[in-house]
């Protein structure tokens, strides 16, 4: 018929879609943030959030530069704020849904590229950690009404639009909606995108994990290969202290109980260069001292809860019979992961823990990171 010959011609159009990288396929913004955050602590301040969506508007630079000085209340030069994030770029994971999202339109036979306005140092890095799947940058695209585009920035959305795109405005995990008012085909993660509108065959899920989450086992998510990228610390952190209550959502809401270093001022002093994210190492707990567990552990305010209050969670890959309030714990931390990130679900914070502990599980078993299971730190509490 008429309409089926329209609908197969549409398809036939649009032959290219173009995803931009630091909005919709990887998180570099939460490396950003994290160094904001640990910039401004080092002032004894919680970054301001509320200014936050300057990063849709701005260079990662220009934005981190504009909400440390509205936070500080004094002008700030991003170069200073974005130093620390260097060596940790081949940390940076993809958005959650963002692999299995490019796969997917590779495997309809789309040619996918992504655009970028990442400096090229960082993208190189980033280029050779995620060579896989990560869409080749093509700057010179110049075929709009042949092509749909996946766009966070609310501003480049419509301007995408009014060029001839095929826009589908992906919310940047985080961020106020009311800041993607009016925009093209929005939608709020990738993994809400209806593709059967855009003519594109519907790509299938997996099955959000069930909670509470079973750490035992290991993640099956199609990112997992990719979230494995982590950065060795040039030296370990070692923390020690007192395990104190938290704020209940490990365990409760989550079925993953956390141990709560108390934040004492040696603490305090140990963590001031940690950028906030997540780690992994090795642990010891009071009431077990002489074993040694794997450990994974996060630092910082968690912004999916945007904790009020710095913290230091870590999750001991061990079932305890009992509850180790009050105990005294040490911490060994070896490597870092990634920054610390919002997410647009629960169930996205979900899968990413899961792949957390499944990666920290399997790099702590090379022989790099199982010699500190012996170190000297741990014989102390023998």
């Amino acid at each position: 018929t008429q309409s089926t010959w329209g609908l197969i011609l549409r398809f036939k159009m649009r032959k290219t879609v173009v995803i931009d990288l630091e909005s919709v396929l990887l998180d570099f913004e939460a490396l950003v943030i994290a160094a904001c955050r640990a910039f401004v602590s080092s002032y004894g301040r919680k970054l301001d959030t509320a200014h936050k969506p300057t990063f849709l508007d701005n260079s990662l630079e220009k934005a981190a530069a504009e909400i440390c000085s509205s936070t500080l209340g004094q002008v700030v030069e991003g170069e200073a704020v974005l130093q620390v994030v260097a060596e940790y770029v081949g940390s940076v994971k993809p958005r959650i849904g963002a692999v299995l999202t490019v796969l997917h339109l590779r495997r309809c036979g789309y040619h996918v590229i992504a655009k970028s306005k990442i400096n090229s140092r960082w993208l190189e890095i980033a280029r050779a950690v995620h060579k896989e799947w990560l869409p080749p940058i093509d700057a010179s695209h110049e075929s709009p009404s042949e092509s749909i585009m996946l766009e966070g920035n609310p501003a480049f959305a419509k301007e995408a639009s009014e060029a001839g795109y095929t826009v589908i405005t992906v919310r940047v995990a985080g961020m106020p909606e009311d800041c993607y008012t009016s925009c093209p085909n929005f939608v709020s993660s990738l993994d809400n995108i209806q593709w059967p509108i855009f003519d594109v065959p519907a790509l299938v899920w997996p099955t959000p994990k069930s909670i509470p989450l079973d750490l035992s086992t290991e993640s099956t998510s199609p990112d997992l290969i990719h979230w494995e990228s982590a950065v060795r610390l040039n030296s370990p952190v070692r923390l020690q202290g007192t395990v104190v209550p938290g704020y209940g959502r490990g365990s409760k809401m989550l079925g993953v109980p956390t141990a709560n270093l108390s934040m004492s001022p040696e603490v305090r002093e140990k963590l001031a260069t940690v950028l906030p994210g997540v780690y992994f190492g090795w642990a010891s707990i009071g009431i077990d001292s002489s074993r040694v567990y794997k450990m994974v552990l996060s630092v910082g305010w968690n912004p999916f809860f945007d904790n009020p209050e710095k913290t230091l969670e870590a999750y001991l890959m061990h079932q305890f019979s009992e509850d180790f309030h009050h105990s005294h714990i040490r911490l060994l931390l070896l490597s870092f992961l990634r920054a610390e990130a919002s997410f647009a679900s629960l169930d996205h914070l979900v899968e990413a823990i899961h792949m957390d502990t499944t990666v920290s599980r399997r790099l702590l078993d090379e022989t790099g990171s199982a010699r500190f299971a012996h170190d000297d730190f741990f014989a102390a509490n023998q």
